[in-house]
C-alpha cells in the first residue's frame, strides 16, 4: 500500500470522553495530575527531572512518615503494590488469613507463601475448599460452619480427607467435641470468645475465662 494514499481523514484525533469511574480499576484521575500528564518530555539526566525526583521523594516520606533516604517511587503494576503491602505487613512468623474471592485473593497467598508465611484460604462449598487446597492453603477456613454444623464438616471430609479443615461462625462450648470429632483440624471462635458485651465494658477476664474454657473443651475432646 502506498503511505500517501492512506486518507488520515479516517483517523482523527483521539477524543475520549469523560467518564465517571467508579471500579477498583482504572480510577479517576485529578485534574493537577492529568495537566502534568501533559507537560513538555525532559530526560532522565536532565536537572529538571533530578529536581523533580528529590520533590517527589520529600512527598514520598511525608506520605510514609519516613526519613528514609531511599524512598523512591517505582512503577508497577496493582500486583507489584499488593506485594509491597503483604511485605511490608507481616512480620515474621506472622500467619496470614486469606478471603479468597477470585484471582487476586489467590495472588496475595502466593505472596505470603512466598514469605514463608502459613495460609488459611476461607471457603465454604466444596468446589471452593479443593480450589483453596490446591492454590496451596495450608488449611481452609470453613465459613459459615454454623449453617451445615459438624455434619457438613464429616461430609466434606469423606471426598476431601486430605484436607484439613477449619470450622467458623458457630463454633461453641456445647459443640467442640462434635466438630472435632467430624474431622476438624482447628476450631476458629469469635463472638463466643470474645463477645461485644465484654468488649464494652473492657472485661478481659471475662475473655480469659471463656479462653481457657473452649481450650480444656478442646483438650477434653482429644483426649
Amino acid at each position: 500500500m502506498n503511505p500517501s494514499a492512506v486518507d488520515m481523514t479516517r483517523f482523527p484525533e483521539l477524543a475520549a470522553p469523560e467518564r465517571i469511574l467508579l471500579g477498583p480499576g482504572p480510577s479517576m484521575v485529578d485534574p493537577r495530575a492529568m495537566r502534568a500528564m501533559v507537560t513538555p518530555v525532559v530526560g532522565h539526566m536532565d536537572p529538571t527531572f533530578l529536581k523533580l525526583m528529590d520533590r517527589v521523594q520529600d512527598l514520598l516520606r511525608y506520605v510514609f512518615q519516613t526519613a528514609n533516604p531511599l524512598t523512591i517511587p517505582i512503577s508497577g503494576t496493582g500486583t507489584a503494590a499488593m506485594e509491597a503491602a503483604v511485605a511490608n505487613a507481616v512480620e515474621p512468623g506472622d500467619p496470614v488469613l486469606v478471603c479468597v474471592n477470585g484471582y487476586f485473593g489467590g495472588r496475595i497467598a502466593e505472596m505470603a507463601r512466598r514469605y514463608g508465611k502459613p495460609v488459611i484460604c476461607g471457603a465454604y462449598t466444596p468446589t471452593e475448599i479443593l480450589t483453596a487446597w490446591e492454590s496451596g492453603s495450608d488449611l481452609v477456613k470453613v465459613f459459615p460452619a454454623n449453617i451445615g454444623g459438624p455434619g457438613y464438616i464429616k461430609a466434606l471430609k469423606g471426598p476431601l480427607p486430605q484436607i484439613p479443615l477449619v470450622p467458623t461462625g458457630g463454633v461453641e462450648l456445647e459443640n467442640v467435641g462434635e466438630f472435632l470429632s467430624s474431622g476438624a483440624a482447628a476450631l476458629a471462635v469469635g463472638g463466643n470468645l470474645v463477645s461485644k458485651k465484654l468488649l464494652a465494658a473492657k472485661d478481659f477476664d471475662g475473655i480469659t475465662v471463656n479462653a481457657e474454657a473452649f481450650a480444656q473443651a478442646v483438650k477434653a475432646a482429644r483426649g
